[in-house]
């Protein structure tokens, strides 16, 4: 592979990494660890537009990489399975916020890696039962097969 391949490879994976690690930020101010608690009425607009935003720049690059004729088929296949794995989880949250909507939430936003098995869920509610929490939990292990060490469910109001 050529220095210039190799490059643009890179930057590809560095824009990936820095949107994980912008979720991973989000998701901790969610989740209390920040002492300034952001507006519950704002958070799931801004977040599922900054999420939007970001998956769009992440598709925009990969799809820069699969149209550049001067790079190896190798590089372009692996851009198109890194496209078509962003799609599917973008796909999976969608579905996944759906599900847990209808079991009466408010509102939720759910997140997703292709780099780890982790699933995380912000949920608007005052309170999360155990029934409430036993709900989410079996919808994540049906619908992703989701293993219980790998949830995170936060609730904000």
């Amino acid at each position: 592979m050529s220095k210039n391949k190799k490059i643009i490879f890179s930057v590809a994976m560095v824009m990936l990494l820095v949107a994980t690690a912008y979720l991973n930020v989000v998701l901790t101010r969610a989740s209390g660890d920040d002492q300034t608690p952001a507006p519950v009425g704002n958070f799931f607009s801004e977040f599922r537009s900054e999420r939007s935003s970001t998956r769009d720049q992440e598709i925009l690059y990969l799809d820069s990489i699969i149209g550049n004729q001067g790079l190896t088929e190798e590089t372009i296949e692996n851009a198109v399975d890194q496209k078509l794995a962003l799609v599917s989880l973008m796909e999976s949250e969608l579905v996944l916020e759906g599900l847990i909507k209808a079991k009466g939430f408010q509102d939720v936003a759910v997140t997703m890696s292709s780099a780890s098995e982790n699933v995380n869920v912000v949920v608007k509610t005052d309170e999360l039962s155990q029934e409430d929490v036993a709900q989410i939990y079996s919808i994540l292990a049906e619908e992703v097969n989701a293993e219980y060490g790998n949830i995170k469910i936060i609730p904000i109001s």
